[in-house]
């Protein structure tokens, strides 16, 4: 009931191009229905199974998007907490849209950051794992498996066995195939899988600090 309420709040509040649009709330005798705009491109998930793995342009385009959306619900005092494709939808004209706020915790400020243990395994961040009290950063953790997975097709850390991939999450940085990844992708990705979180790259700066690295220099932010 609490996530629930919590992700209609966030809904209601965050307007914002790259993220889901609600339109109706309301519920009957044992149901909440939430009517949200119409995405008619699917989920990032299928079209990266079916492309095996994106360019460095398409992976560059679709993440600059999604740092926007996610740099947007940080300035409201939100982190989303839940990063991973089958969360992210495409519209008509090859937008994305994040969408499923069942995780996502809003005023991070007032509560002095957050300690549930919570999110998709191969995404979760190392302080998670460490049982440390968390902010934004977890999000811009899972961001850089994001880009990572959109560019090889697979996420960097993954083991069949739970226990091994979490202890690669925290001790092993990623590796990286260099037909696949190129200097400046390889160098934004290890910036922002940075398990210090203090020093992680966009938990000082945001989208702002993200942008300025040479990787996304082409991007027109506006």
């Amino acid at each position: 009931v609490e996530h629930t309420n919590a992700e209609q709040a966030i809904l209601r509040e965050i307007k914002h191009p790259f993220v889901v649009g609600l339109r109706y709330s309301f519920q009957s005798h044992d149901k909440l229905y939430l009517i949200t705009d119409y995405y008619s491109g699917g989920n990032l998930f299928a079209h990266l199974r079916n492309a095996k793995a994106f360019s460095e342009e398409r992976a560059k385009f679709y993440t600059a998007e999604l740092m926007l959306a996610l740099d947007h619900l940080h300035s409201k005092d939100i982190i989303y907490r839940d990063l991973k494709l089958e969360n992210i939808l495409m519209d008509h004209t090859g937008h994305i849209i994040l969408t499923d706020f069942g995780l996502s915790k809003p005023d991070i400020d007032k509560t002095g950051g957050a300690s549930t243990f919570c999110g998709t395994a191969e995404y979760i961040a190392p302080e998670l794992l460490m049982g440390k009290t968390y902010r934004e950063a977890v999000d811009w953790w899972s961001f850089g498996i994001l880009l990572y997975e959109m560019m090889n097709g697979s996420t960097p850390f993954y083991n069949k066995n739970k226990k091994l991939m979490y202890y690669n999450i925290t001790h092993n940085p990623p590796s990286f195939n260099e037909e696949k990844f190129g200097e400046n992708a390889q160098n934004v990705i290890r910036a922002l899988l940075n398990v210090d979180e203090g020093a992680r790259l966009g938990s000082n700066g945001g989208a702002k600090e993200i942008f300025s690295l040479d990787f996304y220099n082409k991007i027109d932010q506006a």
